[in-house]
């Protein structure tokens, strides 16, 4: 239903009168010049390439014919290795140096000769584990007649207050628990050997035996947010036997 019926009318009749006169005066106007027409543009805007991204130098596996342990180590890191009296009985030591030459981490495939003892008055190690992760190693087999109870493989960083204001702290591949005297051993016991994959063999509360120092916990719990605390990770949870 219409709501302007008489509108539609009157159009009805306009358009009809309009037609009349349309024929009436299609005799007499000239021809209307064509209008010109214009062909659609065939050139484009070129659109702007992409930046190419650089593509990061990937890491690399280093293995020794000598032993048969490998770990990964990222570019331009590299191997230093360190005399020690045991080459004789097939032990190496092996410094791992960042891109500015400084040591970071040692590599033993054979720890011997570690020992020690706590004075009187030495400050026990009281260690908060700030970080651990298991690592799979295949073929591994844990020491028969280990010294003290052993754990899986793994990662761990541990902090520890040295009892002169200090926060001293590191990061290894262990299997075994934390311990409570003046001094621990970052090994890992297995069947054939014992490893060493960490900043410090031997740690401590002595000022000797302290990998790395912090300020205070808090400082030293920052320091797994940085990018060289994940490259430290990386390194350890990539070795293999």
């Amino acid at each position: 239903m219409s709501l302007f019926p008489s509108a539609r009318r009157s159009g009805g009749i306009l358009l009809i009168t309009a037609a009349v006169l349309a024929s009436v005066l299609t005799g007499c106007a000239p021809e209307a010049a064509p209008k010109p027409t214009t062909s659609p543009s065939t050139s484009s805007t070129p659109k702007p390439s992409a930046t190419p991204t650089e593509t990061p130098a990937a890491w690399t596996r280093f293995s020794d014919q000598r032993f048969t342990a490998s770990f990964e180590l990222p570019p331009g890191w590299k191997l230093e290795e360190q005399e020690t009296p045991y080459a004789d009985q097939g032990i190496f030591q092996l410094n791992v140096l960042d891109t500015a030459g400084k040591r970071q981490l040692v590599f033993l495939n054979g720890a011997t000769g570690l020992g020690g003892v706590c004075s009187a008055d030495s400050v026990p190690m009281q260690v908060e584990e700030l970080d651990r992760q298991e690592v799979s190693l295949t073929g591994y087999a844990p020491a028969t007649e280990p010294p003290v109870a052993l754990t899986a493989p793994q990662f761990v960083y541990r902090a520890w207050n040295t009892g002169d204001g200090v926060v001293a702290a590191t990061v290894a591949l262990v299997n075994t628990p934390p311990v409570k005297t003046c001094f621990d051993v970052n090994l890992l016991w297995t069947a054939e050997r014992q490893y060493t994959l960490s900043d410090g063999t031997q740690v401590g509360t002595h000022k000797e035996l302290r990998p790395r120092t912090f300020a205070n916990m808090d400082e030293a719990k920052a320091f797994m947010q940085t990018p060289e605390y994940a490259t430290l990770k990386r390194i350890i949870t990539s070795f293999q036997l």
